[in-house]
């Protein structure tokens, strides 16, 4: 694989992870704030899929404008001062 493919991998995988990351600090905010006694048992269920799957497009999100972001900077990079002369 070449360079720029691998550096996609590599910013698609640490995105997700820290979307995952997030989505079970939500989960945890979440089961530490709602009483027990509010929640259904289709709540209790389905809110760590919920909470996860919401990480990781959350961590989808952080990679598609990383890699915008890197992909767009050179267009709007300065020119060298030194090469104008």
């Amino acid at each position: 694989m070449n360079k720029p493919r691998v550096g996609m991998v590599l910013v698609l995988i640490v995105s997700l992870a820290i979307g995952v990351l997030a989505g079970l600090v939500f989960l945890s905010l979440f089961k530490s704030q709602v009483p027990v006694a509010a929640l259904s048992d289709f709540v209790k269920a389905s809110s760590p899929v919920t909470f996860v799957a919401t990480g990781l497009g959350f961590g989808l999100v952080i990679a598609i404008w990383s890699i915008l972001v890197a992909w767009l900077s050179p267009r709007f990079r300065g020119r060298n001062p030194d090469k104008l002369a």
